[in-house]
């Protein structure tokens, strides 16, 4: 069974709703995304999507709440020790990005992120406040403001 859900949770009917019961949308949340077993036998063509293909689902969501940015991923898994494998991957794919940051504006960026692991779920979250977002955007865009 496959579902892909935009923007929300509360509009949620019947199946889709217990579909996705265990993927809520948090406060403030502008933009979300949810799929459930979609990744099944799924042909996809990199090796780092392994990581979808041992996960039953997903969930994203990408908003603004207290003067703070956010982006949070969810993936659900068959068990506890799947996800503890997605979480070390996760870590060393961070990892691997801080020491290869050729931009020290990316260090903040980089380090915001959260990954754990909690039963048959890993929680990726990324948090940042607005001030630091727009002087991360600003140092790219090499200006000084």
């Amino acid at each position: 069974m496959h579902f892909i859900h935009i923007l929300g949770t509360q509009k949620q009917k019947g199946a889709a709703k217990r579909q996705f019961k265990d993927y809520p949308s948090p406060a403030g949340t502008l933009a979300y995304i949810a799929v459930t077993n979609t990744f099944d036998g799924a042909q996809l063509p990199a090796q780092q999507a392994k990581i979808l293909q041992i996960s039953k689902g997903a969930s994203m969501a990408a908003g603004e709440s207290n003067e703070h940015i956010f982006l949070k991923l969810v993936l659900s898994t068959e068990g506890s020790e799947t996800s503890l494998q997605i979480q070390r991957i996760l870590a060393g794919v961070q990892a691997v990005a801080m020491l290869n940051a050729k931009q020290p504006e990316w260090f903040p960026v980089l380090q915001a992120i959260d990954i754990r692991n909690e039963d048959q779920r890993v929680w990726v979250d990324w948090n940042m406040s607005l001030q630091n977002a727009t002087k991360f955007i600003h140092a790219l865009q090499g200006s000084k403001k």
